[in-house]
């Protein structure tokens, strides 16, 4: 099989959807109320739209449904269960917002500090700022666009955080517009924000994650360092819809924790996922300030905003905007062989969670439906 690039490695806005266990507060989570998700999430499996998904959704801080659908393994036949873990892509953004806004709070670093303190050697990082690299202003460019068979050799192997630096200074353009004057996302810059959390606080990246997940209450979340090793994995996977082929799943090409870094590396399940979303917009992880301050959509060095025509701004690792008239803050990624989608609606205090294990451009548009089936029971609750 051969992906393309944005299949193997997306740690990108893309908008997906939302996947369920039944109602143990909040709801009056009844079969009936929840028939319509179900049954979308079966079709959704039974296209081959993924080998397996599964859904959390909670509500007032509680878990309200939670369901598997499929495969988490389709050599082993192991099915997804709730406890199955999914690299999350660039959800993994959310935390490392989180991380910056408490380090500064510490005083361990400063958001508008320019990079160039934590990356001297690095070209240009006096003219861009931490604040930049979170909302992506800085101007720098992707990393990921480069030559397939270079990406996937570059991707299997992993990096010390010198050598990510060296790696990232190579990318070609380095910078896409003048630091500040524009927005552009960038999976460069999240993987240098990794690099410089570690060289601030001292302490491994995946160490700096579990600390935030145990404030967080989680149970579940980890860096993804150890795929082959994590009890309860998910294996992702590709779609081959070759005539030769006949059309099935192949196992997506392994894409090393440290070559995605602080992009997209961080591992997961969608009731943990809910429970994050929770503590994180409910203000038990950070000051009311500090969460008004990531929640606030990036501005431009000339003074104009970065606010979409749809209304969606980017914060500190973040997505921000309205749906429906509802508020939400959330975040999408894709990665090899994985798709997450979390989101959080502050008027109902209620999250919704859906993880995959195929990229979102084989899961496409379809989970839109199904969460607005499930912001139809929730609203009714």
């Amino acid at each position: 099989m051969r992906l393309t690039r944005r299949e193997f490695l997306v740690a990108a806005p893309a908008s997906l959807g939302a996947w369920a266990y039944l109602g143990r507060a909040g709801l009056p989570a009844t079969p009936a109320a929840w028939a319509r998700v179900e049954w979308l999430c079966e079709r959704f499996v039974a296209d081959r739209r993924a080998p397996g998904m599964s859904l959390a959704v909670s509500r007032n801080g509680a878990p309200v449904f939670t369901k598997t659908w499929g495969w988490s393994n389709l050599e082993q036949e192991e099915p997804v269960s709730p406890r199955t873990l999914f690299r999350i892509a660039s959800v993994t953004k959310t935390f490392i917002g989180a991380l910056y806004l408490k380090l500064a709070r510490n005083g361990t670093l400063a958001l508008d500090e320019p990079a160039s303190r934590w990356l001297p050697a690095f070209p240009r990082a006096a003219d861009f700022t931490l604040r930049m690299l979170l909302n992506h202003t800085s101007g720098l460019g992707e990393y990921t666009e480069r030559p397939f068979d270079d990406l996937v050799r570059d991707a299997g192997r992993d990096y010390s955080s010198d050598e990510l630096v060296v790696y990232m200074a190579r990318v070609n353009p380095l910078f896409v517009h003048e630091p500040g004057a524009g927005w552009r996302y960038s999976n460069t810059g999240y993987v240098l924000l990794g690099v410089i959390a570690e060289r601030a606080a001292g302490a491994p990246l995946p160490v700096l994650i579990e600390q935030l997940a145990a404030l967080a209450g989680l149970r579940e979340t980890a860096w993804d360092a150890d795929p082959g090793r994590a009890s309860g994995r998910a294996i992702g996977y590709g779609f081959n819809d070759s005539w030769l082929r006949k059309g099935r799943w192949v196992r997506a090409p392994a894409v090393s924790a440290s070559y995605v870094g602080a992009s997209g590396a961080i591992r997961s399940t969608a009731e943990d996922l809910c429970r994050w979303y929770d503590a994180l917009f409910e203000g038990a992880v950070l000051a009311s300030v500090e969460l008004r301050e990531m929640l606030e959509p990036a501005r431009l060095s000339g003074g104009g905003s970065t606010l979409t025509r749809q209304g969606s701004g980017y914060g500190l690792g973040v997505w921000t905007g309205t749906t429906a008239g509802r508020r939400v803050f959330w975040h999408a990624g894709s990665t090899a062989g994985f798709a997450a989608d979390a989101r959080h609606y502050p008027d109902l205090r209620a999250s919704i969670v859906m993880l995959g294990n195929a990229d979102s451009s084989r899961m496409g548009s379809a989970p839109r439906r199904i969460r607005e089936a499930v912001l139809d029971v929730v609203a009714a609750g």
